[in-house]
């Protein structure tokens, strides 16, 4: 068996370049691509076929339908009307007549077309000014009478790969399928499975899928409901899941902080919230206290709609690790939604005595070296923040939970740098301090001097010194109650850092090196926190990862979450608070404009706000080779010049109420300016875009008014009908849209007006919409499927986790090599 083993390696990673044709420009072209085994040519499928296995008599030719045609040259026309164009006409022995078009050409192909010469064409035919044309066919000559063979398969077409010609790769697959192995050494799923699910072998399903039989199930293959499909698409999703369930599985073989303390801090909290929590928060809160508890990390994913309450469950999971003495990092995509959180945070946890800092990429000169001095020492022990948390210049002292909000708008290597932030760094002999661990600066501080910065930010606390003398303790007795300094006693030679008075979880700032032979080594240090080895020690490692939740407002349907999360345990709040009032939906056509505008007037007057969202207008936002917007960029301006011209159109409209105007392109203050404006009630009519889709909670705000709501998904419209709905007078979303509408636009339209229910709306957004756009393939590192689609092939995802539970515990070796057959080195994305 091994020696088998290395005879099927060595075949599937043979280079390209063992193929004829293959040159260093051409496989430096395929390896850009991924291809560069003769395995990734097996597993790179046709996008589609073309029957050339019969001929169409040109009488019978449809507008629209691809066909193959044989003939002969009746007459060639060069023109050179606005451009160069070459016109062959060709004639059948039914008396049918056909033009080819071509508009790019060469003075040589011009003398292949000879009148009297035989030509096979094939390509789509369309109306002409002489009746049908097809341009640029694809055409081969075979001579005045000749007789050329038909194919006796479909010709595959594989989707198309800068500076390599079709008809070279094509060629290039085929002899890679020509070293295909035979059965026996190419399967590794088991046979009684196959034949229980009726399906092919792998080799079957690759030499169909390449060479599909002329009697094939076209319409199957087009649909990817054909057996070969369904087979590969099995082996792929069960590679993709063992690709996950083996990250999850290496990742916890770390070690991780057991956050099992009596909860203390939880108590005083949920004592103080104006609230009771539901059943649902109450369960999960449970699931993620005993995940904590645990001494390897914690990989969790939070979903609950709108509203439902999962902050305050993210608070809690916080108290356990600031209550350990640990510190907790939870970052936000946006600097609205981050500053949300903070303003929550700080209101439910600062009373505790907890310090919550803010950094953000607003957040600059002394302020930012303030805060990154604070997260160095451990005085900031909850730390909320946006993509500027994951910089490499943060750097904390010891970081035991990562809470991250709408996981899926960071980019994967974003989400890697701050989950690597928690490893553990090589500890140090006593006498200097660790690599990388910043310590509280005390330059130039005299006795007696205190280092509190007069310029601090509003509501920060600086990491404190005060007293810094020979033999005298920082412990300031005029500290704030319930504040906690980076403490610094006894920094005198020959003295101990480990103070037996210190508050319960308290984390002193490391001095290692500040005092000649001085110990930071606490008798009651938990067990795997560092502690500082003697004079002379050798430096120990023990890597240590911080616990993960991530949550998400957006709901994942099961069978999605089950595929693109198996290294997740999935948590779901399915239950909303009570006094939540569901929010009535209208689509409304934009001819009926005016009539909205007057029902607006009255709920202004009436005391209510009122949102009004500018959707994206672009005419080449279906272009697949537009440029993604950027910052600034020209979709951000369209964006935000149709909302500054909907502003004034509004504020002249309805000049008795008070209209603000909110979008991307201004700058942070002034766009936290206007919000805090419209949540403290002093502006009636809010025009934003879609900036507002998270992190807004106006519980005065009551209706809310998309316009070019057709243009928008299911997720993102009920992300901005839950901006509304969350006090206790009744809400209205209306959805104003340009008809005629589109039949999916309708179809999102009519979910949106007939079911509140985010889990619902997520199934029918993954039907509508498919998984890459659901997730956000490009930011999420979810590798998008070749063959599998996880809407149409949901049904095998039971025979996929029971089989990768079998294989992972039974044969480790061959769930590895399915893995690698499919997912190859992006695992390590897959998990962050």
């Amino acid at each position: 068996m091994p020696a088998l083993v290395r005879s099927l390696q060595s075949t599937f990673g043979q280079p390209i370049t063992s193929l004829s044709g293959v040159g260093p420009k051409i496989a430096e072209k395929l390896a850009a691509r991924g291809l560069s085994t003769l395995q990734d040519l097996w597993l790179q499928l046709p996008l589609r076929y073309r029957d050339r296995t019969w001929l169409t008599p040109i009488a019978q030719l449809r507008p629209g339908v691809a066909a193959q045609v044989e003939g002969t040259i009746e007459a060639v026309e060069r023109g050179f009307r606005y451009r160069p164009v070459l016109r062959v006409a060709i004639g059948d022995d039914a008396r049918g007549t056909l033009v080819l078009r071509f508009f790019h050409f060469r003075p040589a192909q011009v003398g292949q077309f000879t009148p009297g010469a035989r030509i096979r064409v094939y390509g789509t035919p369309r109306p002409g000014q002489q009746g049908l044309e097809i341009v640029h066919p694809d055409y081969k000559l075979i001579g005045a009478a000749g007789q050329a063979p038909l194919a006796d398969t479909l010709e595959p077409v594989y989707p198309a790969i800068e500076g390599v010609p079709a008809a070279i790769l094509r060629k290039l697959i085929a002899q890679a399928l020509d070293r295909l192995p035979d059965q026996a050494t190419l399967e590794l799923l088991p046979e009684h499975l196959l034949r229980a699910l009726q399906l092919p072998t792998l080799r079957e399903a690759l030499l169909t899928m390449h060479r599909p039989a002329r009697d094939a199930d076209v319409a199957a293959l087009a649909a990817g409901t054909h057996p070969a499909q369904r087979r590969l698409a099995l082996e792929e999703l069960l590679a993709h899941h063992l690709s996950l369930r083996r990250q999850r599985i290496a990742l916890q073989q770390h070690g991780a902080h057991a956050l099992a303390g009596p909860g203390r801090l939880v108590a005083q909290l949920l004592q103080a919230l104006p609230f009771q929590l539901t059943g649902a928060q109450q369960k999960v809160f449970a699931q993620i206290r005993a995940d904590l508890a645990r001494p390897r990390p914690m990989l969790r994913l939070v979903q609950g709609d709108v509203g439902s309450g999962k902050t305050v469950v993210a608070a809690l999971a916080a108290m356990l690790a600031v209550e350990a003495g640990k510190q907790v990092a939870l970052a936000a995509p946006t600097e609205l939604l981050a500053e949300q959180h903070l303003v929550t945070l700080r209101g439910w946890l600062e009373p505790l005595g907890v310090r919550v800092a803010w950094l953000a990429g607003k957040v600059t000169g002394k302020a930012r070296a303030r805060v990154l001095e604070e997260v160095a020492c451990g005085h900031a022990q909850v730390v909320v923040g946006t993509h500027a948390l994951m910089q490499e210049s943060v750097a904390f002292h010891d970081l035991a939970l990562v809470i991250v909000d709408e996981q899926h708008r960071f980019g994967v290597h974003q989400r890697l740098a701050l989950r690597d932030k928690g490893r553990a760094e090589p500890q140090a002999p006593s006498g200097r301090a660790m690599d990388g661990e910043r310590p509280c600066t005390t330059e130039g501080l005299a006795r007696d001097a205190s280092t509190s910065a007069p310029g601090a930010m509003e509501g920060e606390r600086p990491c404190t010194t005060e007293g810094l003398a020979g033999n005298a303790s920082t412990s300031a007795p005029s500290a704030m109650d319930g504040e906690r300094q980076c403490t610094t006693e006894g920094l005198a030679r020959d003295a101990s850092t480990s103070a037996p008075s210190a508050m319960e979880g308290e984390r002193p700032c490391p001095t290692e090196g500040l005092a000649g032979g001085a110990s930071t080594s606490a008798p009651g240090a938990m067990e795997g926190e560092r502690q500082s080895a003697g004079d002379g020690d050798q430096a120990s490692v023990r890597r240590l990862f911080p616990h993960q939740l991530v949550m998400t407002a957006t709901p994942i349907p099961r069978t999605l979450a089950m595929a693109a999360y198996a290294d997740l345990d999935v948590s779901a709040i399915d239950e909303l608070p009570p006094g939540r009032t569901p929010v009535q939906t209208i689509a409304l056509s934009a001819e009926r404009r005016p009539e909205l505008i007057e029902r607006i007037r009255a709920a202004c007057a009436e005391g209510r706000q009122v949102y009004w969202v500018c959707t994206l207008i672009e005419e080449a936002e279906d272009d697949p080779k537009a440029a993604p917007a950027t910052r600034g960029g020209p979709a951000m301006r369209i964006e935000a010049q149709a909302a500054q011209t909907t502003f004034e159109q509004l504020t002249q409209a309805l000049p008795q109420a008070r209209v603000a105007l909110v979008h991307g392109r201004m700058k942070p203050a002034e766009k936290q300016a206007v919000m805090r404006a419209f949540k403290d009630g002093r502006a009636d009519l809010l025009v934003a875009t879609t900036v507002i889709e998270v992190g807004v909670d106006v519980p005065n705000a009551s209706l809310m008014v998309v316009e070019n709501a057709e243009r928008l998904g299911l997720a993102q419209l009920h992300q901005l009908r839950g901006r509304v709905g969350r006090g206790a007078a009744a809400s209205s979303c209306v959805l104003l849209y340009q008809g005629p509408l589109s039949a999916l636009a309708r179809q999102r339209l009519d979910t949106m007006r007939q079911t509140n229910d985010g889990f619902v709306i997520a199934e029918k957004d993954l039907e509508l919409r498919g998984p890459g756009e659901l997730l956000g393939t490009r930011q999420t590192g979810l590798a998008a499927f070749r063959v599998a689609d996880l809407a149409r092939d949901a049904d095998l995802l039971p025979q996929v986790h029971a089989l990768a539970d079998t294989l992972l515990a039974s044969s480790p070796a061959l769930a590895e090599r399915i893995s690698e057959r499919w997912t190859g080195g992006a695992a390590r994305y897959a998990s962050a």
